[in-house]
């Protein structure tokens, strides 16, 4: 028989293990496998369930099995195979055809079900090629459910998966550890919309999924297990059944909270320039290390030049000599410190070299997660006339 194009046959030999303890029957399947051209075919006989279950492991294409043997049956070989891990094809052989073994032998995973009576070179090239080609499958499958759980378990974005109630189904280490969960056991304990920090963001979020079937980058807070409040972007989509219930719903969290501080940064950046320019104060930002990151038209006026000329100096030069190294404790005080403010009347050095009088507030910002990000300096001028 010709194998058919979407199934074809390997070029290479089929060894086939033949369970059967009848010695007749075992002549005439064996004749019928030999006669085969295309898969050429080489049997080993197992003639009771002992030696089957020895012969097991070895390697074999296919597993012809007899329902019925002296110690036992076929039915519990193949479940002893699979529990042994051994996923090579079983076809169970019959001495009656009978529907009842028929769904028994599939219900326990056998590729196919012959009746030794109606044995022919053409059904058994059509059983043994059906037998391994749902073998490949179900390796292709497995290879294939693998790369997924490969993939879902080192991905850096947090992946979840839920119930329609909000009970946590999985979940990979890159979520367990965005929501500062000991363990994927510990975080299914938790409901998930008791994650949620903003009142309503919850409800916002299953009104668009339930409406569009999908969320992309909802943005919320939530509260991690230690307590802590982290921005997460959150993407999901439901998963519904044939009859169009919801089964569970799947998505995938990211970690914002940098962004969420970039953000906040930018919108102060943008009010701290807002009231920088009209500001009669001298306002000059530093970083830790005390340069001049940015100066307003007012500290320019100050020192007697545009403020940009100010930008990439050491602020301490700023100062008379008498003042510097008082100036650099305190820039190294707020940094080391943290959260802190310095005032004190200075000495300050004007282009040309004269000196003024001013009152200096030294101050540092903290970042979201308060620690020194910068520092701010502002500058009141209180003298008269310049100091000579």
């Amino acid at each position: 028989m010709s194998p058919t194009p979407d199934h074809p046959l390997p070029s290479t030999p089929v060894h086939v293990l033949l369970v059967e303890d009848q010695e007749t029957d075992y002549l005439i399947a064996r004749a019928i496998l030999e006669k085969l051209d295309r898969p050429r075919v080489l049997v080993d006989r197992a003639a009771t369930y002992r030696e089957a279950l020895s012969a097991l492991d070895g390697d074999y294409d296919v597993f012809l099995v007899d329902y019925v043997l002296p110690d036992g049956d076929g039915l519990e070989l193949l479940k002893r195979a699979r529990a042994r891990g051994i996923g090579t094809p079983h076809v169970m052989l019959t001495a009656e055809g009978s529907r009842e073994v028929d769904v028994e032998a599939m219900n326990a995973g056998a590729a196919d079900y012959l009746v030794k009576g109606s044995l022919e070179p053409a059904l058994m090239e059509r059983s043994i090629r059906y037998a391994m080609e749902r073998r490949r499958s179900a390796d292709a499958l497995r290879a294939s459910e693998e790369r997924v759980r490969t993939l879902f378990e080192r991905l850096p974005l947090g992946l979840y998966r839920i119930t329609p109630d909000g009970e946590f189904l999985d979940a990979n280490p890159a979520l367990i550890r965005i929501l500062g969960s000991p363990d994927r056991a510990t975080l299914r304990k938790v409901y998930s919309p008791q994650l949620y920090v903003t009142e309503g963001d919850q409800a916002r979020f299953r009104q668009i999924l339930e409406s569009e079937g999908v969320v992309v980058g909802f943005e919320t807070s939530l509260r991690k297990g230690d307590g802590s409040i982290i921005h997460v972007r959150n993407s999901a989509r439901l998963h519904r059944g044939p009859t169009g219930e919801v089964e569970y719903i799947e998505g995938a969290i990211e970690d914002a909270t940098e962004l969420a501080r970039v953000r906040r940064v930018v919108d102060s950046e943008a009010h701290y320039r807002a009231v920088a320019a009209g500001s009669s104060l001298g306002i000059l930002i530093l970083d830790l290390d005390g340069t001049v990151l940015e100066a307003n038209g007012a500290a320019g006026d100050i020192f007697g030049c545009p403020g940009e000329d100010l930008e990439g100096r050491e602020v301490t030069v700023l100062f008379a000599d008498s003042d510097r190294q008082d100036v650099a404790a305190d820039v190294a005080s707020l940094t080391e410190q943290g959260a802190g403010r310095v005032k004190a009347d200075r000495r300050l050095r004007r282009v040309g070299g004269e000196l003024l009088r001013a009152r200096v507030s030294l101050t540092s910002v903290l970042d979201p997660s308060g620690q020194p990000f910068h520092l701010v300096c502002l500058l009141e001028d209180v003298s008269e006339s310049p100091e000579t």
